[in-house]
């Protein structure tokens, strides 16, 4: 009995502290437990690597939709600075049509002319196409007159074309019923 008594105390401090450099059982277990160890350290890093990659996926991504968005943005702010030019510059030419209309400016061809202010950076400019060259039949009395409305910066341009009475006198029997 002493020695199964002694045997089971070996065996009780073995499996306390472990086989010391033993083959038993217990060292496969604990070779086996090394290399499950390394397994698992392994697998971890492809873990990350996994992470990582889904990050820079996710970076990627995020990136291409902030660009397509942005380039969307930017477009719709130009086409609507392009309309606001443009009815802008409608506007310039039709109160100059009118002014014309009206006698207070004459339609002769002139040079382009700044506005007064706040139009500084819009220019006009009358063009008018003698009754000769329109093919309007026999003396008709009007004249083609173009009013050329430009922006400086950015470069934006507006035509307006109307016929007009060849004699500034005659514009204001032009507007009577």
């Amino acid at each position: 009995m002493i020695k199964s008594d002694r045997t089971s105390r070996e065996l009780a401090r073995r499996r306390f502290r472990g086989p010391c450099g033993s083959r038993g059982e217990k060292g496969r277990f604990r070779e086996r437990s090394k290399r499950q160890g390394l397994l698992a350290a392994v697998a971890v890093r492809k873990q990350r690597g996994g992470v990582l990659l889904e990050v820079v996926i996710a970076l990627a991504l995020f990136v291409a939709a902030a660009a397509i968005i942005t380039s969307g943005m930017n477009a719709a702010v130009r086409s609507v600075e392009r309309q606001r030019l443009n009815t802008h510059g409608v506007n310039l030419a039709a109160t100059v049509m009118s002014e014309l209309r009206m006698g207070l400016r004459v339609y002769d061809p002139a040079d382009p002319e700044p506005l007064e202010a706040p139009y500084t950076n819009w220019t006009w400019q009358v063009v008018a196409t003698p009754e000769e060259s329109l093919d309007l039949g026999s003396e008709s009395g009007f004249q083609q007159v173009e009013v050329i409305v430009r922006h400086q910066q950015p470069a934006h341009t507006v035509r307006l074309m109307e016929l007009l009475p060849v004699n500034a006198d005659d514009v204001t029997g032009l507007d009577a019923p």
